[in-house]
This record gives C-alpha cells, sequence and structure tokens, in this order.
C-alpha cells in the first residue's frame, strides 16, 4: 500500500535536509529562506524502513497555512487537497514560538502529525533545554528530536511517523476560546498557548552571543560599512573566478583538452576513420565540447564562492542590505534572492520569484531577472575578453555584468513607471544564523549547477555542433559546400546577416552564433569555435576590430534568454504572449545598444 510522508515546516527550518537524509536525493539546500518553491516527492529510503512503497513529499516552506505567497499556497493546497498520511513537522528548536505557529495549525487540519524537533544541536550548544514529553503532551501529538544535518534521531522519527500512518486515525484536535475559520486557529490564540506550553517546556540557557559575533554582526550591517563590504565581497569572487588564479587553471585545463582533442583526432586517423565522419567528430563534436568545456573550471570556481558565500548565511543579510535600493526600481529585498540566482542560471532563478507575496512584485521579478549574465554567458564572456583584452579580462567581465545590472535598473524604473505602477510589498525575511559553510552542502550546490552545464555541453550542445557543422559543409542540394556562402547555412543565416550589419557583426559566423545561443547561451562559444576553425584566422577574422567584439558582447549580454528560460518566464507569468514580448524586447534593445555603441565607436574613432 503507498503511504505518504509530507514534510511541513517554515523556511530555512532543515526541511530540504531532512529530505535528503531519507531518500537519498540531493536537492538544492540554502542557508536563507525560499529555497524550495515546488513540492519535490522521493521514496523512503530502505535502512530507514522504506521496503514499503512509502513516498517522502517536500513541500515549500510556510509559516501559515494562510497563504500570503504562492509558496504557501502551494504548501496549503497539498496538505488539503493531497491527503498525505502523515505530515512530518520540521521545527526549527532555536526558534520554538515562531515555528509552533504552524504546528498547531497543522495539527488542526486533523490529520496525524509528527514534529521534528530539528537543529536540536544548536540548543544543546546554547545551554538551551527542552521538555520532549512536556511538549508532546501539550501538543497532543509525538514529537522528535533530530538533527538532519547529522542524522541523530533521524530513524526514530521515521518509526514515529510510521507508527501513525499504522494507526490510522487523526492526530488529537486542540480546542481554543476562539472560532476559527478553516480549521485554523486564530493568531492571538494560537500565541497564547504557544506561549504557556513554552513556560512549561523550555528553559532558555545561559548562553550568549560572542563580543566577536556581536561586533561581526556591527559591522556587516553597518550603515556606512555594509555596501562596501558587500561590493568587496563580490569582488573577490570575480577575483577569484576570471582573474589571475582562475585563468591559470582555465588555461592548464584547456591545454589537457586540446591534448586530448589531438589524440582522438590522430586515433580516428589511424583507424582509417571516412574523411568526412572524422571531420564531423574532430572538427564539429568534440571541437565545440572541447571549446566550451575549457571554460569549465571558471564557472566552477564562480559557483564555489557564491554558494560558500550563501551557505554561510550572508547572502540573506544582502538581501535586507539591497531592500532600499531596489524599491527606487519597484522591488524589495526579496526579490535580489531571485535576481542573484540568476547569475548562475535564469530558470530557477525565475521560479524562485514565487517566493514574492503579491504577483506585482513576482512578475517584476521575473521580467528583470534575465538581465543578470548567467554562468553560460561566463564563457563567452572569458573567451572574448582573453583573445581581445590581454591582461585586462578581469575588468572587462566585471564590467559586463555591471551593465547587466544598469540595464535591470533601467527597465525596472520603465515598468514601474508604466505596466507596473505601485509600491512593493514590505519585506520580511528571517536572517538566518551565520555558520561555517560545510564541505558537503557547498560541493551539493556546486554540484547541482555544474551539473546542469555539463548535462546541456553533453546534449544540446553536442546536437547544435553537429548540425552547424552540417550547415556549414552541404548545400541546399546535400553536395559538399566549397565556400560558406554556398553552403546552407550561408543561405540561412545570410538572409539575417544585413539587419546586424549596424552592430558590426553583420556575418554569417556571427549570426550563427546567437541563433544557435537561443537554444543554449554556451552554444555560442561552441559555434564560434566551428566556423573559426573551418575559415581559418580565428575571431579575428569575425570580428576584425576591438569595436565589432565589443558590440558582439553588449548584444549577447542583452538579448533574449535561452529557450528553456523564456519556457519557464511563459509558465510562471501565465502568459505565453508576455513571455515572447519580453524575449522581444530584449532582443530589441541589444540591437539597439550595439547599434548605438558601435556607430558611436566609429565616429569617435574616425
Amino acid at each position: 500500500m503507498q503511504t505518504t510522508f509530507a514534510l511541513a515546516g517554515n523556511q530555512n527550518s532543515g526541511k530540504t535536509t531532512l529530505f535528503n537524509r531519507l531518500t537519498g536525493s540531493d536537492q538544492h539546500v540554502g542557508n536563507w529562506p525560499g529555497v524550495t518553491v515546488e513540492k519535490k516527492t522521493g521514496r523512503l529510503l530502505a535502512r530507514y524502513g522504506g521496503k514499503e512503497q512509502i513516498s517522502i513529499l517536500d513541500l515549500p516552506g510556510a509559516y501559515s497555512l494562510s497563504p500570503h505567497s504562492l509558496e504557501e499556497r502551494v504548501t496549503r493546497e497539498a496538505l488539503l487537497s493531497g491527503k498525505p498520511d502523515v505530515v512530518i513537522n520540521v521545527v526549527d528548536a532555536t526558534h520554538l514560538e515562531r515555528n509552533l505557529y504552524l504546528t498547531l495549525q497543522l495539527i488542526q487540519l486533523g490529520r496525524p502529525v509528527v514534529v521534528a524537533l530539528n537543529m536540536i544541536d544548536q540548543v544543546r550548544l546554547s545551554g538551551s533545554t527542552i521538555d520532549i514529553q512536556t511538549l508532546e503532551r501539550g501538543l497532543g501529538t509525538p514529537v522528535v528530536a533530530i538533527c538532519a544535518r547529522t542524522g541523530e534521531g533521524v530513524e526514530a522519527l521515521v518509526q514515529s511517523a510510521l507508527a501513525l500512518a499504522l494507526r490510522g486515525h487523526p492526530a488529537a484536535v486542540i480546542h481554543h476560546e476562539h472560532p476559527y475559520e478553516l480549521g485554523v486557529a486564530t493568531a492571538e490564540s494560537c500565541y497564547r498557548k504557544i506561549e504557556t506550553l513554552l513556560a512549561r517546556c523550555y528553559h532558555r540557557g545561559a548562553a550568549v552571543r560572542s563580543p566577536q559575533a556581536v561586533r561581526r554582526e556591527r559591522m556587516i550591517n553597518h550603515p556606512a560599512l555594509a555596501l562596501p563590504l558587500f561590493l568587496a565581497a563580490m569582488m573577490a569572487v570575480f577575483l577569484i573566478a576570471f582573474g589571475p588564479f582562475g585563468s591559470t587553471v582555465a588555461e592548464g585545463f584547456g591545454a589537457f583538452l586540446d591534448n586530448a582533442l589531438a589524440g582522438a583526432a590522430w586515433y580516428l586517423n589511424r583507424w582509417n576513420v571516412t574523411p568526412w565522419l572524422r571531420e564531423l567528430i574532430v572538427d564539429g563534436i568534440l571541437s565545440g565540447v572541447v571549446s566550451v568545456l575549457g571554460f569549465l573550471p571558471t564557472i566552477l570556481l564562480l559557483f564555489l564562492m557564491l554558494s560558500v558565500l550563501e551557505d554561510c548565511g550572508y547572502m540573506a543579510r544582502a538581501a535586507f542590505l539591497m531592500d532600499r535600493p531596489l524599491r527606487k526600481v519597484g522591488l524589495n529585498g526579496r526579490s535580489f534572492i531571485s535576481l542573484l540566482m540568476g547569475f548562475g542560471c535564469t530558470v530557477p532563478a525565475v521560479m524562485s520569484a514565487r517566493s514574492m507575496n503579491n504577483r506585482r512584485d513576482r512578475c517584476l521579478t521575473i521580467l528583470l531577472t534575465p538581465f543578470m549574465s548567467c554562468g553560460a554567458k561566463a564563457p563567452i564572456y572569458a573567451l572574448f575578453a582573453h583573445t581581445f583584452f590581454g591582461g585586462h579580462e578581469l575588468l572587462v567581465t566585471i564590467l559586463l555584468y555591471l551593465m547587466g545590472i544598469a540595464a535591470a535598473v533601467c527597465a525596472g524604473m520603465v515598468l514601474n513607471r508604466t505596466a507596473f505602477q505601485g509600491e512593493a510589498a514590505p519585506f520580511l525575511m528571517e536572517l538566518p544564523a551565520y555558520r561555517l559553510p560545510t564541505l558537503g552542502n557547498v560541493l551539493r550546490q556546486v554540484w547541482h549547477r555544474i551539473r546542469d552545464f555539463l548535462s546541456r555541453v553533453f546534449t544540446v550542445i553536442v546536437l547544435v555542433t553537429a548540425v552547424v557543422w552540417f550547415l556549414r559543409n552541404f548545400t541546399v542540394g546535400l553536395r559538399p559546400a566549397h565556400s560558406l556562402q554556398a553552403s546552407l547555412l550561408g543561405r540561412i543565416a545570410g538572409g539575417i546577416a544585413p539587419l546586424l550589419c549596424p552592430c558590426g557583426f553583420g556575418n554569417v559566423p556571427a549570426v550563427t552564433a546567437l541563433l544557435t545561443g537561443v537554444m543554449a547561451k554556451e552554444s555560442v562559444v561552441s559555434t564560434l569555435m566551428v566556423l573559426c576553425g573551418a575559415e581559418g584566422g580565428g575571431l579575428h577574422r569575425i570580428f576584425p576590430d576591438v569595436l565589432s567584439a565589443v558590440s558582439f558582447l553588449v548584444f549577447v549580454l542583452l538579448y533574449t534568454p535561452c529557450v528553456a528560460a523564456v519556457a519557464t518566464m511563459s509558465r510562471e507569468l501565465d502568459s505565453k504572449r508576455t513571455a515572447l514580448l519580453a524575449a522581444f524586447s530584449q532582443t530589441a534593445l541589444a540591437w539597439m545598444l550595439a547599434t548605438l555603441i558601435y556607430q558611436l565607436g566609429r565616429l569617435l574613432t574616425g
């Protein structure tokens, strides 16, 4: 018989960490609220008693069953209509008063509830104590102390949930003085009960925050120091990823890949592989894949540093720091989380906007997120910076990222005064405790992002480079093409190229790279490398001067996001028309700015 356990709890209470431990999954875990933005399902591992069909449902974080955000609405509907057999309420034991409000509401639903008192190790470190038996009697439902991060008490929690599921009757219903609406107690009644209950079972320890911790918090949140510290942290991230260290690592890895490519070509030649097939494999597929993989160290370092800042709890503070500047464009600090995630990948960043409190803020955040340079654009920036701006790679890359942010600010100000008039919702978010980043958490987050990058390299990039090679080497009649202009590629991209002549790169290779970039931005690099190899002369043949290269970079920075991102925007906005209009508007903006830069540059330089 199928049994379902639903994990419900406040944001940042450790639900996803517990889900990963129970199911063996590797879902993203972040040290800030709102990481889980949709329901996730897994199967209970056998070592926890998962021999039967037991599903674990990880619900988005919610502070109550009165939905104020899309996340809370998803959780409420899953609990009311999905009818899980047992609700495992994950409670942050270091913030019992706030977390138990949802607990009482869950119990009022009349479903079997087991309270997982998470982060019990932090309670002990603080010198506090919790009387579990008294808390159980007061709630009328089982309570199990656990530490999801280390696995302490998790087996006992599962056994308690299984026992409740077999018993098959609802948890005890607590009666309150005030009437309920949809089975949910009024806030006043709930908090009065929580206060009375905690007075009997919770004893706060004498441990206080160290003077060093207090000074650190004051310095990070200081009105004059907070912004410079944030900019310094971001500068350090880019310096490590794109600076001398990152460049040295990338060059070493690139040399290894080049040797591997040469070895593959030698073996194919030795095995007397048909020339056209050898060219397809070496000059088409492998060259395209190697050109993108060469930037893997750079992307890995970028994601690694961002994951460290996230896991230590600093990014949540940065969200509060950015609340005031974001309000000038009609957003609040919660939007910063989505915008920051956009530097990794636009798809999850757009989905994370579900945590916004109203539709206006959510839609505006979704429309501005694609202006953030996703990780897939990093190889493009690195390639052009190294080729045309040797010695100034870091400066060029930072300027490109800042230009994307500036474009988002300008677009936000326009939208805030036109289609999305109004004030952003008040910003309220729990600040997680500072903690040393854990190696497992950081590596898991980096792997999530790198895995997505690699999956595109070995699927989309392979397909795109093979198609580009075919179109470059054959004519309309499927005969060998003796020139680029006579090929299928020349016919297709050649019809679009005149539109980009004012931008300075109205040629077939550049147009082809932009077209393939619509599928996946990494394809821009692989396409250019395939066509550079076929035509000879490298990037300087396609972009004869620095001005045309700068114009192309600006266009890549601003034009439509990839197909996957546009599809996600369409789903989250519940409007294909709006998503397509946004993609077209970004492309039009990219064309205008690229044209302005190129034409103005030509005018000034003669």
